[in-house]
């Protein structure tokens, strides 16, 4: 099964057509499922389920410099790349410290470029946070005017 869904998953790297939503979403099940094969195999185990996992991941992104954006096929790939890290951290960095250097730098320059955009993006939120809540706090007390003369309630 594994080889299968490897092979399937590697086409994309020969794939030059625009990948359709549901082709995406077929390549994401394709790699949920590879990912969830480390968590039955034995300790000793992982790690190498992990190099040749991340190696078949990596095979599909793309080549820095990310200066023009990254691909659709990247961009649904680096997420689960970032689970994997997130989920088994000192697993991930055995097996990343396990791969080729070519392969091992195209991840490491991969999984940077996504962490500094994510970044950029929440500064940006953040700013734009700050002066709505700037544009609604202009100093001003509120104001609020009655409708009727309460003078006569002496």
């Amino acid at each position: 099964m594994v080889p299968v869904l490897i092979t399937r998953i590697l086409s994309w790297t020969t794939n030059n057509t625009t990948p359709s939503d549901l082709s995406m979403e077929s390549l994401s099940e394709d790699i949920k499922i590879l990912i969830m094969l480390p968590s039955s195999a034995p300790d000793k185990q992982k790690s190498q389920l992990l190099q040749i996992i991340l190696a078949t991941l990596t095979a599909l992104l793309d080549a820095p410099p990310f200066d023009s954006g990254v691909s659709t096929v990247h961009s649904t790939v680096i997420p689960h790349i970032l689970s994997i890290a997130t989920s088994s951290p000192q697993a991930f960095r055995d097996a990343v410290m396990l791969l080729p250097g070519n392969i091992r730098s195209q991840l490491e320059a991969s999984v940077r470029n996504m962490v500094s955009s994510q970044q950029q993006q929440n500064e940006k939120r953040q700013k734009e946070i700050e002066q709505r809540a700037s544009r609604t706090d202009d100093g001003k007390q509120p104001t609020i005017q009655l409708k009727m003369d309460f003078n006569n309630f002496s």
